[in-house]
């Protein structure tokens, strides 16, 4: 919901106006899930919550996924595994490890968000390594949560500290009770902070290791591989009957 101070203050918009102050009110703010939407396909978020949590190579450099002994195999053109280094030859950055942006663009390939009618967000992240997929789902929602979560507590804290200052300097009764009523808001506020772990968004279904890939269709490419191959050799021996001479 819409933060306690600029609630309270909605009731003084109408007076404040007339003094030619403008009282923010809360009427049009977005939620902390609205606002999370579109977070979590930013590049801020990317570079400074996703980023420093993953393997990077695994995300520029993975070549293939071996699903029986579940390794990873990595193209050496851009990194070299046993060394742990890139290779200058990266095409993703003009230096050796790949940026931020460079990486941010290929993570987006990887990241879908879907909200239906009801509000719901579906989070789906797709990878060669099951394994790595689902490491990425709960890692975009724990995380989420968390920089919205420390974001309000950060505020709250804040908000605290100025009420305290100013219950402090002043002398009239019926600011001191204005004053105590935002204090005990942003202190409920501090407290469901502090005991909500799901703070924004709420697992329907975890994260899970999906035991059937989702993508390449392996029927439709032996299909579209064997009506290609057909017609090719079509192609071939109709040509090689019409301009072979002999």
């Amino acid at each position: 919901s819409s933060g306690t101070i600029n609630s309270a203050l909605q009731q003084y918009s109408g007076l404040a106006g007339l003094a030619g102050v403008n009282v923010p009110t809360a009427g049009g703010e977005l939620t902390n899930s609205q606002k999370a939407y579109k977070k979590l396909t930013s590049l801020s978020f990317f570079q400074n919550e996703i980023m420093p949590f993953i393997f990077l190579p695994n995300l520029m450099a993975l070549d293939s996924w071996e699903s029986r002994t579940n390794s990873l195999i990595y193209d050496k053109t851009i990194f070299d595994i046993n060394s742990n280094t890139w290779m200058t030859s990266s095409p993703y950055s003009l230096e050796a490890k790949p940026s931020a942006q460079a990486s941010f663009s290929k993570f987006k390939e990887h990241i879908t968000l879907n909200e239906d009618d009801e509000g719901f967000i579906q989070i789906s992240v797709k990878h060669q390594s099951p394994f790595i997929a689902k490491k990425w789902s709960a890692l975009l929602i724990d995380n989420i949560n968390s920089f919205y979560k420390q974001k309000d507590k950060l505020e709250s804290e804040k908000a605290v500290s100025y009420l305290n200052e100013k219950l402090a300097t002043t002398n009239l009764s019926e600011l001191k009770q204005s004053i105590n009523n935002l204090l005990q808001d942003e202190i409920q506020k501090l407290t469901l902070i502090e005991a909500t772990e799901s703070y924004v968004y709420e697992f329907i279904d975890y994260p899970a290791v999906m035991e059937f890939n989702d993508e390449p269709n392996r029927i439709f490419t032996i299909t579209v591989s064997f009506i290609f191959g057909l017609f090719s050799s079509m192609i071939f021996v109709l040509a090689k009957y019409y301009f072979t001479k002999d």
